[in-house]
């Protein structure tokens, strides 16, 4: 995730698709987003009936705390995401698939 930021600029976004039928992402995204001082927001695209090319889908967009709530209220549905009590941050050196399975 340091790697994306460094090339953001200070008001931009960094959009992750978390979409996932097994495993639950968003805890994931929440603990490495708030280690780097970052906010989440959670926003969940559903597609127009009869839209045979779309399906739904989960994002997770990660901004500077001082763009997160202008954001919000720029998204309709837009949500933000906190990170989860207990969860512990993945790193190159730990992850735990099975706290995330759905």
């Amino acid at each position: 995730m340091q790697s994306y930021l460094r090339h953001m600029k200070s008001d931009g976004i960094l959009a992750v698709h978390i979409t996932n039928r097994y495993l639950d992402l968003q805890p994931v995204v929440a603990a490495a987003a708030a280690k780097l001082g970052l906010s989440v927001l959670v926003v969940e695209l559903e597609p127009a009936d009869g839209d045979v090319f779309c399906r739904r889908s989960l994002w997770a967009l990660i901004v500077r705390p001082e763009r997160a709530a202008s954001l919000q209220a720029a998204i309709a549905g837009a949500r933000p995401l906190p990170p989860r009590a207990g969860f512990t941050a993945w790193t190159d050196g730990f992850s735990n698939l099975l706290g995330i399975l759905k």
